[in-house]
C-alpha cells in the first residue's frame, strides 16, 4: 500500500506524499505477493503494478547478497534515478549471515549505500525477535543507523494493526496509523474453494486510541527517571548531557562508576533510538516536544 501511494503521488494516512518510482525486491513469498497485487487492483480499480513500479523477483539467493558491493551496484544501475527501493526482506537479503554480529550487519549497510548512490531511499522489510519489545532482531548497530523505522504491532484487543514511527532522525516521534486488513476475494481454487488475499485501510475508529507502550527495561528506567528528576531541579524543556549524567548514576544501584557509566551510555542511546528522547548538541528533550534547543534558564556556552 504505501509503495502504490509513493508511485502514484496519493497521500497516505494522512500525510502528503512526493510522486516518486519505486523498486520493490521480493525475496520470498513471491506467490503472495502477488496475490496481494492483485487485491489491490480489485479493491481499488487500478493496475497495480503501474508504470512507476517495478517488481523484482528473485527465486534464486545466488542471484542478490546485499552484502556483495558487486550485487548492490548491478542493481542500483538497473534503478530509474532517485527511486525508493524496498529490500523484502532484510534477513533474505543477506542469505546465510549471522544477523547478530557488526561483521555481516556493517556489509548490509555498506550495500545499502551502494544501492542510494542511485535511489532517494532504501526501505527494509524486517522482523522483530523473540522480544517485540526490542524491535528488530539481530545487531544492534542497524537499528541505530536507520534514518527512520516504523513498528508496526497489533491494536490491544487484537482487533487491528498500527504503525508507529518509533524513530525518525531529525523529526518528531510517535507518529502513528492505526489500519485493518480487509480480506479481498481472488477467485476459486481447482476445488471451487475461495482465493482470498487482503488489502489495508485506514482505521479511523482509533486513531486517537494510544498504541500499545513500549515496555523499558531497567536500566532505560533509571534513565527516564533521571531525566524527569534531572528537568525537576534545573527547569525547562530538556537537559545537559553532564547534569543527567549526575542523576543517573545517583540513581544507578551499579556498585562501581565504570559500571554506572556504561550503564548511563546504554540508556541515552536506547532511549534515543527508540524515540523516548531526542538530541541536539548534548541537549536532551523529550521526543516530538517541537524545536530543540535551550530553553529559559538552561543557556549554556558550548565549545
Amino acid at each position: 500500500d504505501l509503495a502504490a501511494a509513493i508511485t502514484e503521488g496519493r497521500s497516505w494516512f494522512g500525510h502528503r506524499v512526493r510522486q516518486r518510482p519505486v523498486a520493490y525486491l521480493v525475496l520470498e513469498g513471491i506467490g503472495g505477493f502477488k496475490q496481494r497485487l492483485r487485491a489491490y487492483e480489485i479493491r481499488h480499480g487500478r493496475k497495480c503494478p503501474n508504470e512507476q513500479l517495478q517488481i523484482i523477483e528473485v527465486e534464486d539467493e545466488s542471484f542478490f547478497d546485499i552484502r556483495d558491493p558487486k550485487h548492490c551496484a548491478e542493481l542500483a544501475a538497473s534503478l530509474p534515478q532517485d527511486c525508493i527501493v524496498i529490500v523484502d526482506t532484510l534477513a533474505q537479503a543477506a542469505p546465510g549471515s549471522n544477523e547478530n554480529t557488526s561483521e555481516d550487519g556493517g556489509k548490509t549497510l555498506l550495500g545499502a549505500r551502494i544501492i542510494m548512490g542511485k535511489s532517494r531511499f532504501v526501505l527494509f522489510v524486517a522482523h522483530s525477535g523473540k522480544d517485540p519489545t526490542k524491535g528488530i532482531r539481530g545487531w544492534s548497530g542497524i537499528f541505530a543507523a536507520l534514518d527512520t523505522n516504523l513498528e508496526v504491532t497489533s491494536t490491544p484487543g487484537g482487533t487491528g494493526y498500527v504503525w508507529t514511527a518509533k524513530k525518525i532522525k531529525d523529526g518528531q516521534c510517535g507518529i502513528q496509523g492505526p489500519f485493518k486488513r480487509d480480506i479481498v476475494e481472488l477467485g476459486e481454487d481447482a476445488d471451487g474453494d475461495a482465493i482470498t488475499s487482503c488489502v489495508i485501510r485506514p482505521d479511523e475508529s482509533v486513531r486517537a486510541e494510544a498504541a500499545p507502550r513500549e515496555k523499558l527495561n531497567a536500566v532505560m528506567q533509571t534513565g527516564m527517571k533521571s531525566f524527569e528528576s534531572c528537568i525537576r531541579e534545573h527547569g525547562g524543556g530538556g537537559v545537559w548531557l553532564d547534569d543527567w549524567r549526575k542523576h543517573f548514576y545517583a540513581a544507578d544501584t551499579a556498585e562501581n562508576e565504570d559500571t554506572k557509566r556504561k550503564n548511563f551510555n546504554r540508556a541515552r542511546r536506547d532511549l534515543e533510538n527508540r524515540g523516548h528522547l531526542q538530541v541536539h548538541n548534548d541537549f536532551y528533550t523529550r521526543a516530538g516536544a517541537g524545536q530543540i534547543g535551550t530553553t529559559p534558564g538552561q543557556s549554556r556556552d558550548k565549545f
